[in-house]
């Protein structure tokens, strides 16, 4: 019986580990990849990481600055204007481009996910598992 339970034990870890494994996951992978990879996306302008950008995002960027609101997950998706550095023109772009629909504000990649056109030292945090 405990060999049989090992046995399924095993099949689901193996099945959970190539479900991730295909959805992408570096650290079901053992291994963070740079260059063109999924974990690398994000949408300029969402500082908080929840896959669409609206007010909480300012709010994020404002507390970070102000309050001491600690790290962003991907530095770069709060860099709203692609100048290299996370300032108060961030959240007034954002807020412009919410309030104005001044779409051509945010920098890309947005309104979608994607990959950074531009070379900085801001990067999105990878994990290793």
């Amino acid at each position: 019986m405990k060999t049989i339970l090992r046995i399924s034990n095993a099949l689901l870890l193996l099945g959970i580990l190539l479900l991730a494994y295909h959805l992408g996951s570096p650290a079901a992978r053992g291994r963070v990849e740079l260059g063109d990879n999924p974990a690398n996306e994000f949408i300029r302008g969402d500082a908080n990481d929840d896959g669409v950008v609206n007010l909480s995002d300012p709010i994020r960027i404002l507390s970070m600055l102000f309050q001491g609101g600690g790290n962003l997950y991907c530095e770069d998706s709060a860099d709203a204007n692609d100048d290299g550095e996370i300032n108060l023109t961030d959240p007034i772009l954002i807020l412009r481009t919410l309030f104005d629909g001044n779409i051509g504000g945010i920098s890309a990649p947005y309104p979608y996910r994607g990959f950074d056109p531009t070379s900085d030292d801001m990067h999105c945090k990878d994990f290793e598992g």
